[in-house]
């Protein structure tokens, strides 16, 4: 997929030091809902008794799976970022603090911090509407 090639891009330019230690607990499961054939009936999560879909089950090594996984992690941001620091805030947090102050990318491209619609209107007073919102097709 193209736009996961775009995630190699941008990993590969901050010279593939993002890090994915400490973050496993939310790589694997964004990993696996956005790469598993097998979803639930809503088509929004993968189906909990499918086997779990990995960058090794795709014929990656052991390691090149973190760079798999932190692809696919800058991918989701970059495709929904509201979504993904929903469903991924500590890796969106550790790719902004490696990509936005990057010498020479960060100044062309920054993630954003901001917390998404759906965090501004649990502030906003009760009696206000918001839209219906879904989860992204990623």
């Amino acid at each position: 997929m193209l736009s996961h090639e775009f995630g190699h891009v941008i990993h590969f330019a901050a010279a593939r030091q993002i890090p994915t230690a400490g973050l496993e607990h939310e790589l694997v499961p964004m990993y696996n809902t956005l790469n598993n054939p097998r979803l639930t009936p809503n088509g929004l999560h993968a189906d909990p008794a499918a086997p779990l879909e990995t960058p090794q089950i795709r014929g990656y090594s052991d390691a090149d799976a973190p760079y798999e996984y932190m692809s696919e992690a800058i991918r989701a941001y970059a495709a929904d970022p509201n979504w993904f620091k929903t469903v991924a805030p500590q890796t969106a947090q550790r790719i902004r603090e490696y990509w936005n102050n990057h010498p020479k990318w960060g100044r062309f491209l920054q993630f954003n911090a901001l917390a998404g619609i759906a965090a501004m209107n649990a502030l906003a007073p009760a009696s206000s509407s918001s839209p219906s919102q879904s989860d992204p097709e990623l």
